[in-house]
């Protein structure tokens, strides 16, 4: 009685092994992705609305999230579908995009010359050529003995007597900027780009008094210095 109760017993068990052990290997060697959930965000459009304020009014705003708030704004004014309104947010990127060259000019001129600045630094201290033919044209001072120029820290410190001054007083310059920009930010006020940004967002918001005034003056912000147009 034991003997084929214990035989049964271990039938089913292989049967369900049998069953149950390929399909626990072809789900372990499967290489498609699970389903999401319900409640997987992929996009600005699966978040709720109080999610998007948040991440509008963080300090540094967010792109993304000021876009979906004007997209949702312009169906509910205009009682249109998604696709229509986002024709209408694309044409004001373009309207904000307007004079757009003449905003990001100081900028790039700062960045272009912060770069060559940093890279023609090194060679107007360290290359003995170079420092010598500037020499010539601009400083005319006495260049030592050529056994005191055998390597390029020698150079260096014949060279450091004129860039130090010139180094010195721009390193200086822009950390008075800093510190006072830090000061303005300390009191309340605020600084160029912060403002001209605000100025920025004021005038699309003028363009478009139909809808809500801080939400089209978000995504003027945030596409102060950038043609949103071509990214959504």
């Amino acid at each position: 009685m034991l003997g084929r109760v214990a035989r049964r017993g271990s039938a089913r068990l292989s049967g369900r092994v049998a069953l149950t052990g390929p399909q626990v290997l072809s789900r372990c060697l499967s290489t498609d992705p699970p389903a999401p959930p319900g409640n997987h965000i992929r996009d600005f459009q699966d978040l709720s609305g109080e999610a998007l304020f948040r991440m509008s009014v963080q300090q540094g705003g967010c792109l993304g999230s000021s876009r979906e708030r004007l997209v949702r704004e312009v169906m509910l004014v205009d009682k249109v579908s998604r696709e229509d309104a986002t024709e209408v947010v694309r044409g004001m990127a373009r309207k904000n995009a307007e004079g757009m060259t003449m905003s990001v000019l100081p900028y790039k001129i700062g960045i272009h010359a912060a770069y060559v600045g940093a890279w023609v630094s090194i060679p107007m201290v360290f290359s003995i050529q170079i420092a010598k033919t500037f020499n010539d044209v601009m400083v005319t001072t006495d260049v030592p003995e050529p056994a005191d120029l055998n390597t390029t820290l020698e150079c260096g410190m014949w060279t450091w007597g004129w860039m130090e001054p010139p180094l010195g007083t721009i390193s200086f310059f822009l950390l008075c900027l800093q510190y006072a920009r830090d000061q303005k930010i300390n009191i309340g006020q605020k600084p160029w780009t912060t403002y001209w940004k605000e100025k920025q967002g004021d005038r699309l918001a003028a363009a478009y008094p139909q809808y809500h005034k801080q939400i089209v003056l978000d995504y003027g912000r945030e596409t102060c210095f950038e043609d949103d147009s071509d990214d959504f």
